[in-house]
């Protein structure tokens, strides 16, 4: 087996985070896909609030953090993404509220949310009509 002589010499590549701010803008988006304006925008370790601009941005300048937890706020909406610095990594991130959290609340069912408490009421009274109609044939039966 030949053996090239050229690849002794070669130094492994290390990826490693650069320790400097990055700036990151953050785009806030509405149940249309459109910029939202005066969307509340966090983010955490920074304990940094912004709200969004016309076009519904922010900008933040992070500090040597790897990972920063991001929550957008609009239409009664609010969901929590994460955001992990990495070298030539994006820096600008787009957040639709509206679609995260209808997403999340398919993969997450909540009892209570409105679907939740209407399975929930109608269960409970799908139970009472049985106990009901129970109880009756019960009765029924000790009369004969």
């Amino acid at each position: 087996m030949a053996t090239n002589k050229n690849t002794k010499n070669i130094i492994p590549a290390t990826h490693t985070v650069q320790k400097t701010n990055t700036d990151l803008t953050v785009v806030v988006l509405n149940s249309k896909s459109q910029p939202a304006v005066g969307a509340k925008v966090s983010i955490s370790p920074a304990d940094a609030s912004a709200v969004t601009n016309s076009l519904g941005e922010v900008h933040f300048k992070l500090g040597t953090q790897i990972k920063y937890n991001i929550t957008a706020s609009f239409d009664s909406n609010t969901v929590t993404v994460p955001y992990y610095v990495t070298p030539n990594g994006a820096t600008r991130l787009v957040v639709n509220p509206t679609y995260v959290k209808s997403v999340e609340d398919k993969l997450h069912p909540s009892v209570l949310s409105p679907k939740g408490l209407a399975y929930s009421g109608i269960s409970i009274v799908v139970i009472v009509i049985a106990v009901i109609v129970w109880k009756i044939i019960l009765k029924k039966k000790k009369k004969d």
